[in-house]
């Protein structure tokens, strides 16, 4: 089975799918968004505090001992800055497809609908709903949504109204072809990828193999 279990109720009109990650754990994105916050403080800090090379003193030194106004202050500040602003993009993209909050798709022979909990609301209670005709929908394909260091999550993708939208984070091969055939045969429009197949295989396989 996939790591992350999704719900999915195909009929003859319509699909739909469930991603209900906070019945087993309702907390646990916010510990691993605290954690990653700790990282960033942590990283920021020894980014600071590293000797520099060949005997140079660190940032602190030149940020504890420098002018405001002078460039021994600004260049080590603007450093670290970029350095908490890139660790603070490219995480939390990783941390919302990593860690996801409850998330439903729906769709019928004219509307496809995406229904998600704000990440941020502890209680899982408050939906948020997204409606597109199905007729302004293209490019619908399972695909990486979120990678770091070489680990990639997928899901599916698509255009709506020419916007990029990426739902349903964690979902894997096998449950994909499922999906994307059946919105194949409601009329979406599904990017035919000759490689899900092999995917899907691959994925069996690593199930066997647990």
């Amino acid at each position: 089975m996939p790591e992350k279990e999704f719900d999915i109720v195909i009929t003859e009109n319509s699909v739909d799918v469930r991603h209900d990650v906070s019945s087993e754990s309702p907390k646990r994105r916010f510990y691993a968004g605290l954690f990653f916050l700790m990282l960033i403080i942590l990283g920021a800090c020894v980014l600071v505090l590293l000797p520099g090379k060949h005997g140079r003193p660190n940032m602190w030194h030149s940020l504890s001992s420098s002018p405001i106004d002078s460039a021994d202050f600004i260049v080590p500040l603007s450093l670290v800055l970029i350095f908490v602003i890139w660790m603070s993009y490219v995480g939390t993209r990783w941390l919302l497809a990593a860690y996801p909050s409850d998330e439903a798709l729906h769709c019928d022979r004219s509307t496809l609908t995406v229904s998600k909990v704000p990440w941020l609301d502890a209680g899982n209670t408050r939906w948020i709903t997204r409606s597109y005709p199905l007729m302004d929908i293209s490019r619908i394909r399972f695909g990486v949504i979120a990678s770091a260091k070489g680990s990639r999550i997928y899901g599916i993708r698509f255009l709506a109204a020419g916007k990029k939208q990426k739902v349903l984070p964690g979902l894997e091969a096998p449950e994909a072809a499922e999906i994307l055939k059946a919105l194949t045969t409601l009329g979406a429009d599904v990017v035919d990828d000759p490689k899900l197949s092999k995917k899907v295989e691959r994925a069996l396989c690593r199930r066997l193999q647990v």
